[in-house]
């Protein structure tokens, strides 16, 4: 018998105990999927709570193998605002009744001049009475033309304009487009919470970089095709062209709301809603609506759904959702 012979039956035993290759300390990608057995393995993290809420549970282990990250939930406080259409108002009819109304104001005050100058003379019998009657009459006449013209602007344009300090330095700068008369509609039924205080505007379809506006008064009349409440807004500098369609975010004097800042990078969408992840337990996840408000930086303000303090999920939300749905046989 040859001596390799006794051990012929020991190297397959070998090989099938010790495979060949086999590490103890191999790494997992960054962001590799949790596990690849799909289904039952997903299914398995995957539970309901007692009130229906489905929580999605990744161990540290697993948070960590994924980079998994949470950020709290941040308080504050904002002003009521209420969402409206903008057009920035073509300033010719304003500028031209402004001129106007400068004019008639420069004749009228002349005319006033005259008739005092006229009265004096009459007293001293050095003008006839005919004299003084007409430019009594001239004045009147002169006066009633700038009145006149002082209250068409105030139809026109509302009675905060019409007294606006340095009118006529404001119809200048709209003639120079350094700055614009912005009209403000809300929807029809649509009331502010407050009286507004400024307003944000951005042009249509474009990523730009909001123009402020200050609020001079409630607009004199309604939009034939909106039928809502209507506001005039200044922007000062340098302003879009005469037409220009906007997007307006009014702000108002109310009383500030309550809410929460949730990171832009928590907010996940399915079903065509938005969710974010919640941490509820060291390795538990639950996934929420959030109903987004304002975007403040990389911020949303809600007013519902969270608390302060509460950690959110910004790194890793949409493996937790395709985690879940996978587990209850959904598809992204």
């Amino acid at each position: 018998m040859s001596l390799k012979t006794p051990f012929s039956w020991f190297v397959p035993v070998l090989l099938l105990v010790f495979p060949a290759g086999c590490s103890n300390h191999e790494e997992a990608p960054a962001m590799s999927p949790p596990d690849a057995t799909g289904g039952a393995a997903a299914a398995s993290r995957v539970a309901e709570g007692p009130n229906g809420e489905v929580t999605v549970a990744f161990d540290a282990a697993m948070q960590e193998r994924v980079g998994l990250r949470v950020q709290p939930v941040l308080a504050t406080n904002l002003p009521p605002e209420v969402d409206g259409f903008a057009r920035v108002l073509d300033p010719g009819p304003l500028v031209a009744l402004v001129a106007d109304l400068a004019a008639a104001d420069t004749t009228a005050r002349a005319s006033q001049r005259e008739l005092e100058r006229l009265q004096r003379l009459r007293s001293q019998e050095n003008t006839s009475e005919r004299a003084l009657e007409a430019g009594q009459v001239a004045a009147a006449r002169d006066k009633l033309m700038a009145e006149s013209l002082r209250a068409r602007l105030a139809i026109e344009w509302g009675t905060a304009l019409a007294g606006y300090d340095k009118l006529t330095d404001l119809a200048a700068g709209l003639t120079t487009r350094q700055g614009a008369l912005v009209r403000v509609d809300l929807a029809a039924g649509e009331v502010p919470p407050g009286r507004p205080t400024n307003a944000e505007l951005r042009p249509l379809g474009a990523d730009a970089a909001a123009i402020e506006a200050e609020f001079i008064s409630a607009a004199p009349s309604t939009d034939p095709r909106l039928q809502g409440r209507g506001f005039l807004f200044l922007v000062r500098g340098e302003a879009p062209a005469a037409g220009a369609a906007l997007t307006a975010r009014m702000q108002t004097a109310a009383a500030p709301v309550s809410g929460c800042l949730i990171p832009v990078d928590a907010v996940v969408r399915h079903a065509d809603r938005s969710w974010a992840y919640a941490q509820t337990g060291p390795d538990r996840f639950t996934r929420r609506e959030a109903t987004l408000g304002r975007a403040f930086g990389d911020n949303y303000f809600v007013t519902n759904g969270f608390t302060v303090g509460e950690r959110l999920v910004v790194t890793g939300a949409q493996l937790l959702l395709s985690e879940e749905l996978k587990g209850q046989g959904e598809e992204e």
